[in-house]
């Protein structure tokens, strides 16, 4: 049983992935994607000082009453950046902020180039640069208030984040100091983020009289989408944990279909065969993509041909497409099922309620990729399921399992997507998609075809082959960039 309270569930999440050692553990997605946003906080930290301390070095006198002034030869080469936070301080504020977003056209252009084959998704990439640019944000807002002078483009309401005030020598008791400290505490709320503040100083105060509490408002706001957003990314990151998808694994954009249909050694009509063939791949990859994005009705998809890497690598990433997408992914291999094919309810593991199968959950599974499906694999009955029995005395039954495993398949056929890799030469490649179809189509109820019509079962079953594998051409990674 879960809990459902959002702070307890962002709470475990931080406890574990804080503590513990890298040494015995795997890194996991959510521990990946937490290590690169407190990459992303620091550096946002150390930029936001860096430039907002520049200026006090061209200064002869001290920011801080009682720091030491910086040496006479630094003074004269920070001198024009401290006229310039003189005359335009507004800029010492927003020019660490400018900075991180500069990178975001090579990022474009970077993605844009390295997708060649099939079509992006644009809102998962400026969803994922927003929220680098949040942690970007977020450490240099801390650096601003903690290590960097507030001065306030406005006269009339100067900012003294931090500064002393007459109060601080009328704390002989503790309840002055009390009030004291929450009158500071309440100071610092209200002018947390420097560079919003003297925005809103520019609004006129006629027609906002609260601006005050306008910073207020906008940093509860930020507070509460960063939580939501924190935890719609590490739901996303434990989805691909639970999984079991191969590391290495990438987008089906960045999938490169030329690295699968190389022409290298091959005369100008195997070239144009080959090119038809890729053609015809692309095709057929991407009529599964567009159901997987689109959530429409269940379809299986049949990969075969090629090397075994490029089998693989397809596979996961369209496994990838579904994880992405919050909707729950796991990854067998045929020989891990043979041994054990109560592990397609893996799921149950993870679920609220493991003994109702039917509830919905998060876990439930949407996608199943099984990779490897040899040709030594013991085939099922060929048209329809058949009842079978757990026999106890013999659980590593061949013959049972694989009835078992197509079983799960005929029941979940409509509820549950499914990427078979085979590892197997054309005719036994050929006998598998039949059997598969027949499985995913069959209709006791159609006397006349109860398989299903030709295109039903092309329909239903994606038939998507990556060629033949030439032997004297070498292995070529179809995920590498």
């Amino acid at each position: 049983m879960t809990n459902d309270n959002l702070v307890f569930r962002v709470f475990t999440s931080l406890r574990n992935s804080c503590f513990g050692s890298d040494e015995f553990q795997a890194y996991t997605a959510t521990y990946s994607w937490l290590s690169n946003q407190m990459a992303h906080t620091t550096m946002g930290f150390f930029l936001a000082i860096a430039i907002g301390r520049s200026g006090a070095a061209g200064n002869k006198a001290p920011e801080v009453p009682g720091a030491a002034s910086p040496p006479a030869g630094w003074r004269k080469w920070f001198r024009p950046v401290h006229r310039l936070w003189t005359q335009h301080p507004w800029l010492r504020y927003s020019l660490p902020f400018l900075i991180p977003a500069c990178k975001l056209p090579f990022d474009y252009i970077f993605t844009t180039l390295s997708s060649k084959n099939f079509p992006i998704d644009w809102l998962d990439f400026w969803h994922d640069k927003f929220t680098d640019l949040t942690f970007w944000y977020l450490g240099m807002l801390f650096a601003q208030v903690l290590f960097v002078r507030a001065v306030h483009p406005n006269p009339i309401e100067p900012i003294r984040v931090g500064a002393p005030t007459a109060d601080t020598h009328n704390c002989s008791t503790g309840l002055g100091a009390v009030r004291i400290l929450v009158r500071r505490g309440c100071e610092f709320l209200t002018r947390f983020v420097s560079c919003l503040w003297a925005i809103v100083a520019f609004l006129p105060e006629r027609l906002f009289p609260h601006r005050r509490w306008l910073s207020v408002f906008a940093l509860i706001t930020a507070i509460g989408l960063g939580v939501r957003h924190y935890e719609w990314w590490t739901e996303q990151k434990g989805t691909f944990d639970r999984s079991d998808l191969p590391s290495g694994w990438v987008r089906l954009s960045h999938f490169r279909t030329d690295r699968v249909f190389s022409p290298e050694g091959l005369s100008e009509d195997e070239q144009a065969d080959q090119n038809k063939a890729r053609t015809r791949m692309q095709e057929q990859t991407l009529l599964f993509f567009n159901h997987t994005a689109s959530g429409g009705p269940v379809v299986h998809c049949v990969i075969r041909g090629s090397w075994p890497v490029n089998r693989s690598a397809l596979a996961t990433a369209l496994g990838a497409e579904f994880a992405v997408r919050r909707k729950a992914v796991y990854y067998f291999t045929a020989n891990k099922l043979m041994e054990g094919p109560d592990e397609l309810s893996r799921w149950k593991r993870f679920a609220r309620d493991p003994h109702d199968p039917l509830a919905y959950c998060p876990f439930t599974p949407r996608a199943v990729v099984i990779d490897d499906l040899p040709k030594t694999f013991p085939a099922p009955a060929p048209d329809q399921p058949i009842p079978v029995k757990n026999e106890e005395d013999d659980p590593y039954n061949e013959k049972i399992n694989s009835q078992r495993i197509f079983n799960w398949f005929f029941d979940n056929r409509d509820r549950v997507s499914t990427i078979w890799v085979l590892s197997c030469e054309e005719p036994k490649a050929i006998r598998w998609l039949e059997i598969i179809q027949n499985y995913a189509c069959f209709n006791e109820r159609d006397k006349a075809n109860p398989q299903g019509t030709d295109k039903t079962r092309s329909e239903r079953v994606i038939d998507i082959d990556l060629g033949p594998a030439i032997q004297s051409r070498p292995i070529n990674r179809a995920f590498d960039q």
